[in-house]
Order: C-alpha cells, then sequence, then structure tokens
C-alpha cells in the first residue's frame, strides 16, 4: 500500500529537537523525505542513525534563519558529497 507521501520532499526548519523532531518522525512514517534544518547539526545526526539508518530519505543539514549565508538553498538541493534527496 503507498503512503499518504510516498517520495514527497518535504522541509522541516527547528528539526532537532520539540515540534520539528516530533514533525519528522511523522512525515517520515508518512513516507516522506525530508530535509531537516537545525542550528545543532549534531542532534540531527543523532535522529538521522535512530530513524533511518543507511537510508537517504533523511537530510540533515546545519542551518538558521536568523544568520544568513551558512548554508545556501542551492546547497539543500544540490549536495556533491551526497546522493540527491
Amino acid at each position: 500500500m503507498t503512503k499518504p507521501l510516498q517520495d514527497q520532499i518535504i522541509m522541516v526548519t527547528g528539526a532537532s529537537s520539540g515540534i520539528g523532531a516530533a514533525t519528522i518522525t511523522t512525515l517520515l512514517n508518512a513516507g516522506a523525505r525530508v530535509v531537516a534544518l537545525a542550528r545543532r547539526i549534531e542532534r540531527l545526526e543523532q535522529m538521522q542513525t535512530s530513524l533511518e539508518p543507511g537510508s537517504d530519505r533523511l537530510l540533515p543539514l546545519c542551518f538558521t534563519l536568523t544568520r544568513p549565508g551558512r548554508v545556501s538553498l542551492n546547497e539543500i538541493v544540490v549536495r556533491p558529497t551526497r546522493q540527491p534527496i
């Protein structure tokens, strides 16, 4: 059976804790592919290890909306060191 959000790409900000982390779990369970953005990359990487070990459905990126330029939106879409999400 196809999941409701199968292979849809969804970006979540504030993803390392609280509502953001819960949202990621819900989206992954619904079949989505998630770009997780947060200031605390370590927490995102821990989340990736526990929720999607070895999977490319969760892409953690260090990002803050209060400091433009920390990561570009182009980097989110195309990352040469990773497979495209």
